[in-house]
């Protein structure tokens, strides 16, 4: 809102700074995801809610206790 002679400038790189931070949020958080999300494939273990076939085999075995850490 400034009205002195150089005020156009810092307009114009103001402008420039908000345009560059409006685009990066668009990218990061819109686009990137939506194009990840159409190449990736489409049987990835996180979309149909089953966790990774080692990860079900660990659930299913029986935890005993854990050894003490050796000395170092």
């Amino acid at each position: 809102l400034a009205l002195d002679p150089g005020a156009s400038s810092r307009s114009s790189l103001g402008i420039v700074v908000i345009g560059g931070v409006l685009s990066s949020l668009v990218l990061t958080l819109l686009l990137i995801p939506n194009i990840y999300m159409w190449v990736a494939p489409k049987d990835h273990p996180s979309k149909n809610g089953v966790g990774h076939p080692a990860q079900e085999e660990l659930k299913l075995q029986p935890q005993g206790p854990r050894p003490a850490p050796s000395p170092s």
